[in-house]
């Protein structure tokens, strides 16, 4: 047969060739290893930009000291590892309280996660869970592909994570030892399963819940997309868990309310440190750290509320709105669009956090969104500003020394993550809501729909196995004969 050839042959002249004045045959190289080639050179050049991209992350808390003036030596690397994984995880496995130290607020859920780490050395824990960030990270890929509905090939697979680990985000997550590869895994899960299985969906949220302030935000917003079954299953998970660890803590701090007191007088120190202080912070990329720039005083305690209430009502405005959104896919990478930045800019988040916004980055590149994004320039717009979030390397103490900028050139720098985020929160809720449904894009589901399928299968069945009649000449009936083979194919 024609298609199971693996060569083709095409017929040339041979006057040219010595004692040749006849037509022959000549083998070309087929289109499928045309193509295995070409997918071969995607796969090499992704390997060696994920190298290129590793290797530098490695450098940078080894041997490299600084570049153009800049320093790019990393003396702090894995220190919220050992901050807000390491030690608490190893205070709480010695019996004593992990929460009288200055850490990020965690459920203690995070202790049972990463109790493999607590239980070795320092050393090797860092350096297992440095090789663990880089596997998550191409976990963060992998899904951002599968869950956009796309094939997910080692070429695009190792090139967005190569893409991450170049970022600022990717590379600040991987060189500190945070939480946000595990905690965008969890929230791609959480909202990807809500509808289908909503019990693994549950165990994404209870794992997201780990860092209130990425799992409290998405369990509100899931609510207001109408999960409410995965929502319900995820907040039972997380209680089971975290309920009786809390009250391990409690008893280790001599009860329940004092174990608040001292969580609430950590957080308010945390906050006030130079790197968390929404005022002075140049790593915040939340609405709160945009707001206290600008008006130059912090805004604190119950001062972040209203921005809070803010961002998370114009983000369920927009998910109650998405009416014109149709197919599981396209409503789920909408909703992943309008979620993902609204989880960043309704609390506290710094910028290694914006590695969740991969997968609309994903769904953006290939145009994997409702009708309404996938304009041209609409499209190359929002990628542009998540390439400005992924490439804003200037919003770094390094550079920020280097440069020693005036006062309005240091607002402009350190707010474009977060006047970033905004814009792309609400240019996609605006286009969101404005969609439309797309002709064949509704399913079957009502009983118009399904009355229209079996009548049309009721139909296959009766002219199963009979002539179909063709009219190619004016009164004339005739039975539709097979097609023939075009005499320049094979037979």
């Amino acid at each position: 047969m024609c298609e199971n050839q693996k060569e083709v042959h095409t017929r040339v002249p041979l006057d040219s060739v010595p004692g040749g004045n006849t037509l022959q045959t000549m083998p070309e190289k087929s289109s499928r290893s045309i193509g295995w080639t070409r997918a071969y050179d995607r796969t090499v050049l992704a390997l060696c930009t994920f190298f290129v991209a590793l290797t530098f992350a490695i450098l940078r808390i080894t041997t490299l000291s600084e570049g153009f003036g800049v320093r790019l030596a990393a003396p702090w690397a894995l220190i919220d590892f050992r901050g807000t994984v390491y030690d608490p995880t190893v205070r709480f496995l010695d019996g004593g309280n992990p929460y009288d130290r200055i850490i990020a607020p965690f459920l203690p859920s995070s202790f049972l996660l990463h109790l493999p780490f607590g239980l070795l050395p320092f050393r090797t824990a860092s350096e297992l869970y440095f090789v663990a960030v880089v596997a998550l990270t191409i976990g963060v890929a992998y899904a951002s592909f599968k869950f956009s509905g796309l094939r997910a090939r080692a070429a695009g697979v190792t090139f967005v994570a190569a893409l991450i680990l170049l970022s600022r985000p990717g590379q600040w997550n991987l060189l500190l030892g945070q939480l946000a590869a595990q905690l965008t895994l969890a929230t791609y899960l959480a909202l990807y399963y809500a509808r289908s299985r909503p019990a693994l969906s549950g165990v994404g949220l209870a794992i997201a819940m780990i860092k209130p302030t990425f799992g409290f935000p998405l369990a509100v917003l899931m609510l207001a997309r109408g999960d409410t079954r995965a929502v319900l299953l995820g907040c039972g998970i997380a209680g089971a868990v975290n309920l009786p660890l809390l009250a391990i803590a409690a008893g280790r701090a001599g009860g329940i309310g004092k174990l608040a007191v001292q969580i609430a007088e950590v957080q308010r120190e945390v906050e006030m440190r130079a790197w968390n202080n929404p005022a002075i912070s140049i790593a915040r990329v939340d609405g709160t750290a945009l707001i206290s720039r600008l008006i130059g005083v912090p805004l604190t305690g119950l001062a972040q509320v209203p921005v809070a209430m803010a961002v998370l009502g114009w983000a369920v405005l927009a998910l109650r709105t998405m009416r014109g959104v149709t197919g599981d896919r396209a409503r789920f990478s909408a909703s992943a669009s309008i979620i993902c930045p609204a989880i960043l800019l309704c609390v506290y988040h710094q910028a290694y956090d914006m590695v969740v916004l991969t997968l609309p980055a994903v769904a953006l590149a290939y145009s994997l969104v409702p009708g309404a994004l996938r304009t041209s320039r609409l499209r190359k717009f929002l990628l542009g500003l998540i390439v400005m979030l992924a490439a804003n390397y200037a919003a770094t103490g390094a550079v920020l020394d280097h440069l020693r900028p005036s006062r309005e050139l240091w607002l402009i720098i350190t707010s474009l993550n977060g006047a970033g985020l905004l814009i792309f929160l609400v240019v996609c809720s605006f286009t969101v809501g404005r969609s439309r449904p797309e002709p064949g894009s509704e399913r079957p589901s009502d009983a118009t729909s399904v009355s229209k399928w079996a009548r049309a299968l009721r139909s296959l069945k009766i002219h199963r196995g009979q002539p179909r009649a063709s009219s190619t000449l004016p009164g004339a009936t005739t039975l539709a004969s097979p097609s023939r083979t075009s005499p320049d194919t094979c037979p």
